[in-house]
């Protein structure tokens, strides 16, 4: 590590420039021939970073670091410290137990729970809390709690703050250390929270165990839908269960039972419902603001576009366990003939029939897991049969189609995640279900965060599968941390 820590410079604030981020502005890095310390500069005057950290948060880079004469440096008044990047860490002071995440002006916002802290920044949120030193809490000051995921965005913060915002700061709040607590032993066991279940765990006779207990829309899920909620879906889609050599729809009508081992239409229905209901804190990042189920009933296409099309994705699933998921539309005819109509079409394939998975290596659909006890069915801890990888995969199809955007890397690959192809559409869907859904469960939640990792790690992305992007970025890290630098 480089060692610029220029020790414990406590300054009065009182700054009036604003420091550009290297990805938005040019920037001025400077650090004298006789010393470590590097400095911003800005209108003739020089803020300190107080360590590397800090630094990084920016996303400097040494390389822009200029070295300068004392004399040039003496020239440059010296106008305070640099604070952490807004939305880019969480930050702990190392006297006072809090753990703060950092707004615009330096502000420290206490997050009140780990609950929420989870639900910011996923399971491993302690991976993302830095300490502060005391010498430099004057750098900041103290604002409203955080007590739940509307109250605070860290990719909000960092697009807010692409440049850093010198104004003054109000005066830091005292912290009296405390004394040091009394050594107690605590029982081994999860009864005593010795140590305390995850998030996605309960905890049973004193040990963690998965907790696979659904709530919100993967309970939902596992219902029926109503007469008016079936029919709104017919309305907002054109299904097509018809008859092919391979599919045999008119023998498998659609009847809501969740026993069932044979084809069955009930999990495209309830999984175009969870699209329907699904809800996050943050907006996603490839439906132009919009929610999904917006984006899935065309309503982010040009208006030329959708005036020209049928105005409903096309859905036809297959009974064949073993028949691969495709998409296509047909914009190329109806531009070279404007007469032509637009069709959007998705093929989920056959395990999108079904509600239980099949053994490794099984292709007939014969030979179904049975469930794992009456509440619990294999269907809300199987990856592949999971409700939110139903959802994805129609996500992933839907994107093909819908955005026009099609795989252009080697066996099946997206180049870059940059390029926000299919992949990247299914990857952070899964990545926003894991961190900003807020009516998801705890297991669910887990199982998205998996499934998004193993994304990255399959290669779906053949040249790069870090955003430039740096809110994304933190995406990226949170769902499999150090994949991006």
């Amino acid at each position: 590590m480089r060692n610029f820590f220029i020790g414990l410079l406590v300054v009065a604030i009182s700054f009036s420039g604003r420091l550009a981020a290297p990805d938005a502005f040019a920037v001025t890095l400077v650090k004298s021939a006789s010393g470590p310390a590097v400095y911003y500069v800005d209108n003739g005057k020089r803020y300190a970073f107080p360590n590397e950290n800090v630094f990084q948060t920016w996303n400097f880079d040494f390389s822009q670091v200029a070295t300068v004469s004392d004399a040039d440096l003496s020239a440059l008044s010296l106008a305070g410290n640099m604070t952490v990047r807004p939305g880019s860490e969480m930050v702990k002071i190392q006297s006072d137990p809090k753990t703060y995440e950092v707004s615009s002006g330096g502000t420290l916002r206490w997050v009140t729970s780990e609950a929420v802290a989870i639900a910011l920044h996923g399971t491993n949120w302690k991976s993302f809390v830095h300490d502060i030193s005391d010498a430099f809490f004057v750098n900041y000051s103290v604002g409203p709690s955080i007590s739940s995921v509307n109250d605070y965005s860290p990719i909000k913060e960092l697009a807010d703050n692409q440049v850093f915002n010198s104004l003054p700061a109000a005066p830091a709040a005292s912290i009296t250390p405390l004394p040091n607590p009394p050594v107690a032993v605590t029982p081994a066991g999860c009864a005593s929270g010795n140590p305390s279940c995850a998030a996605d765990e309960r905890c049973v006779n004193n040990a963690c165990v998965r907790d696979m207990t659904p709530s919100g829309v993967i309970a939902e899920y596992l219902t029926c839908m109503s007469d008016n909620e079936k029919a709104a879906i017919d309305a907002d889609f054109d299904l097509q269960f018809v008859d092919t050599a391979a599919t045999v729809w008119s023998a498998h009508p659609y009847v809501c039972d969740f026993s069932t081992k044979e084809p069955t239409r009930l999990p495209i229905y309830n999984a175009l419902r969870l699209l329907k209901n699904i809800s996050f804190s943050q907006p996603l990042p490839f439906t132009d603001g919009a929610s999904v189920y917006d984006f899935l009933t065309l309503k982010t296409i040009s208006p030329d576009i959708y005036n020209a099309s049928s105005k409903r994705l096309r859905i036809t699933p297959a009974t064949t366990c073993d028949v691969l998921s495709y998409a296509f539309n047909n914009l190329d005819q109806h531009t070279t003939d404007p007469s032509v109509k637009v069709y959007f079409d998705v093929y989920p394939g056959g395990s999108s029939s079904r509600l239980y998975p099949t053994r490794s290596g099984d292709t007939s659909c014969q030979d179904q897991d049975p469930l794992l006890g009456k509440d619990s069915p294999v269907l809300l801890n199987e990856s592949y049969y999971n409700p939110v990888y139903l959802a994805s995969l129609i996500v992933h199809e839907s994107y093909h189609t819908i955005a026009s955007k099609w795989h252009d890397g080697p066996n099946g690959a997206d180049k870059t995640i940059d390029q926000m192809g299919a992949w990247a559409a299914q990857f952070y869907f899964q990545a926003w279900v894991a961190l900003y859904s807020t009516n998801v469960d705890a297991n669910t939640k887990e199982l998205a965060k998996e499934a998004a990792a193993g994304l990255l790690n399959a290669n779906r992305f053949s040249d790069s599968h870090c955003p430039s992007d740096q809110s994304l970025k933190l995406v990226v890290n949170q769902i499999s941390p150090g994949t991006c630098q």
